[in-house]
């Protein structure tokens, strides 16, 4: 995700459905930089991922501050809406959801 093989400008929708909260810091931007590339001007995204930090490392929160930083140079965004995400664990997890819409 942070190399696609799709050309500049060619994607009307991304569903990112867990793949942020993935993404380390170090790397983060290069996400926003390479959904941005892919977008048609005005294309939108749909942002799915953890709210809060897994104990174990291997899920980085998708808060609102962090939309903001990595993304908002490329779009503008929706309300941020909180959701239970349902897992294999049967726990779930909470999560945070939002539309992100590139500007042109």
């Amino acid at each position: 995700v942070l190399n696609l093989p799709i050309e500049d400008h060619s994607v009307d929708f991304i569903n990112d459905r867990g793949t942020f909260h993935l993404i380390v810091e170090e790397e983060r931007d290069q996400f926003a930089r390479e959904i941005a590339r892919t977008l048609k001007p005005n294309g939108m995204m749909l942002l799915r991922g953890c709210r809060e930090q897994k104990k174990e490392g291997y899920h980085i929160a998708v808060t609102e501050q962090a939309i903001d930083r990595y993304f908002s140079k490329y779009f503008d965004r929706g309300k941020v809406l909180p959701i239970q995400i349902v897992d294999f664990s049967h726990e779930g997890m909470n999560g945070n959801i939002v539309i992100l819409k590139k500007s042109k």
